[in-house]
C-alpha cells in the first residue's frame, strides 16, 4: 500500500491511498475504506473546541467532507457512536445492541 500526500485532496486508488495531509487518522480511514466494508464506525474522532486547536479542526472537517465524498461514492455509511463536534451523524453506541 502506498500513501500519498497532495493538499485538498482525499482518494483511494486500487492500493494507493491520497490524503490531504499526514495525520494517521486520515490514513486510517483511507486503509478502511480500502477494505470496501459497507458500514463504518468511529470512536474517538471527537473535534477540538477550544481556540488553541482550531485550524487542527479544520483541517479535519474539511478531510471529513472529501472523506464522505467518496465513502458515499462507494456505498459505505459512516457513523460515530460518541459524541462529536465534526460535521458525522452520529449514533448512540448502546443503540447498536440487541
Amino acid at each position: 500500500m502506498e500513501c500519498i500526500t497532495k493538499a485538498d485532496c482525499f482518494e483511494i486508488n486500487g492500493t494507493q491511498v491520497t490524503i490531504p495531509d499526514y495525520v494517521v487518522g486520515m490514513f486510517a480511514m483511507g486503509v478502511a475504506l480500502l477494505c470496501r466494508p459497507r458500514k463504518i464506525y468511529l470512536a474517538g474522532f471527537d473535534g477540538f473546541s477550544d481556540k488553541a486547536r482550531e485550524e487542527d479542526h479544520k483541517s479535519m472537517q474539511k478531510f471529513w467532507q472529501l472523506f464522505k465524498e467518496v465513502s458515499q461514492a462507494q456505498g459505505v455509511e459512516i457513523t460515530s457512536i460518541l459524541p462529536t463536534l465534526y460535521d458525522i451523524p452520529v449514533k448512540s453506541v448502546y443503540s447498536l445492541i440487541e
